[in-house]
Order: C-alpha cells, then structure tokens, then sequence
C-alpha cells in the first residue's frame, strides 16, 4: 500500500522525535522512527494500515537493543536484553504485563525461571525456580506441584495431594517464629484472585509439612479450573511488636472432567 504523506515531531531543542508514514486512508505505513532527544534511534516499529507488525525493538542510550516484542499469531514474546545481550524472556498480554513462564539468563545460560501470573489487574511473580549446574535447586525455590488424576469423571470424588515449597534461606533466622501453612480453595475464585475477601474459603492444614490432601468433586462435565492459594504466615516478635508476615503461592490449575471414562 502506498504512502500519502510523512509525518513528523521535533523535540524543544530541534531534533528529531518521531517519524512516520500515513497511507490513503490515514493509517499509519510502514516504518516508524522513534528518537532520544539526542537524536539517537529509541525504537522501531513497523505497521501496516495502522496495525503494528512483526516486532517492536527499542533500544538503549548506547546503540545497543533493549528490548524486542514479537507478535506470533495473536501472541507477544518480549525479549529483553542488556548491553546488547539477552537476559530475559517470555509471553506478554496486549497491556504487556508478563504472563507465563519467563526464562532468566546469566552468562548466557537460564539461572532462573518465574510464573507470571495476573493478581488484581498486575502482573506478578508466582513460583520460581532456582537453577544450579542446570538442576533445580528446590531450596532456593517457590512452587507446588499438584497431582492430578488421569481421567476425571463427574459426581466422583478424588483426592488431590498437592506439594509446596517455600524459600527460607534470605530470612533472618534471629527473626523467625512460629510459622502456619494454610491452603485456602474455592470455585468462587475469579481470574485475577481479586475476589478473595468478598467470597468463603475452604481452609486445610497440611498433612504434614510441604504437603496438603484434599478431596474435590465436580457435578457437571467440560473445562474446569482448581483454584486456591498456599499462605505461609510467620509470627514474629521484633523490638517488642508483633509482626505477621505472609507468603503467597496462587494455584489455578485446568482440569477436563468427562461423563464417563474414556475409551
């Protein structure tokens, strides 16, 4: 599609701020042109009749890219980069709040890896794992692992064992106090948990530490989701106040439950 005209903005000092190209029908074509006010490249994007395509890349004070966002099929994957080099990556909404699983690089190699979830309309980060000599290191990581039924039939009850770990090794041990592990589930959750002191919870106590047995049935058939939280509450007496402080691990797990078992 052929361009109309060029459009353009200047910075206060006379440089070059942005550039960009309109087509027949007033949408934005092509390549636009993003500059610092020292007249260094910020960022590129390229559109097509008004639409962004392919990738956005923005780049650092020093020429070197900072950030590339692709968009594959409908999802965008956000590169970041420093001095030029990959550090981080993973999956974005269309606000660009990180979602999914990201992978964090030093010298080249994943050294960690978080769960991007939306909690009350931000992104945050869920379970972690810390990554030494490519292995795991389950001390110095968050997560829970659920075990889940191969086959779930409806009006059948089931019991679910579910794993948890929390990382205790950046506490102060002269602080630590008595600790609580709770498991708090509900089917009145909502998507971004932001309903949570508006609804009842179902409460558990572990079983024994780092473990939680529940049973859970469904009446109707389709795509279900579990949801819940793990909450580690520690009492702690410091200068004479008491001090509660909380750790929170958000389970929203899918499940297909089916009329009868399958074939």
């Amino acid at each position: 599609m052929s361009c109309d005209k060029t459009k353009t903005t200047y910075y206060e000092n006379g440089k070059l701020k942005l550039i960009y190209n309109l087509n027949s029908f007033g949408k934005k074509e092509g390549l636009e042109k993003i500059f610092y006010p020292n007249g260094q490249i910020l960022s590129l994007i390229n559109y097509e009749n008004g639409v962004w395509i392919d990738s956005i890349v923005k780049f650092d004070n020093d020429k070197a890219i900072a950030s590339i966002l692709k968009k594959d099929n409908g999802v965008f994957v956000l590169k970041n980069f420093t001095k030029g080099v990959v550090d981080s990556e993973g999956k974005v909404d269309s606000l660009l709040r990180p979602i999914g699983w990201w992978l964090f690089y030093k010298n080249h190699k994943v050294y960690k890896t978080e769960e991007k979830i939306i909690v009350e309309n931000q992104s945050i980060t869920n379970r972690r794992n810390i990554y030494q000599d490519s292995k795991i290191d389950s001390i110095r990581s968050d997560f829970y692992t659920l075990a889940i039924p191969s086959a779930i039939i409806k009006d059948k009850q089931y019991s679910f064992k579910l794993k948890y770990h929390f990382d205790e090794t950046g506490e102060d041990k002269n602080l630590l106090g008595k600790t609580y592990y709770f498991l708090m589930m509900s089917n009145a959750i909502n998507d971004d948990f932001s309903n949570l002191n508006r609804i009842t919870l179902d409460t558990f106590v572990p079983i024994q530490k780092g473990e939680f047995i529940y049973n859970l049935g469904f009446r109707t058939v389709g795509d279900k989701k579990i949801r819940g939280i793990i909450e580690k509450s520690t009492m702690v007496n410091k200068n004479g106040k008491l001090i509660i402080t909380k750790s929170r691990l958000f389970i929203n797990e899918k499940l297909k439950i089916a009329l009868q078992p399958l074939e």
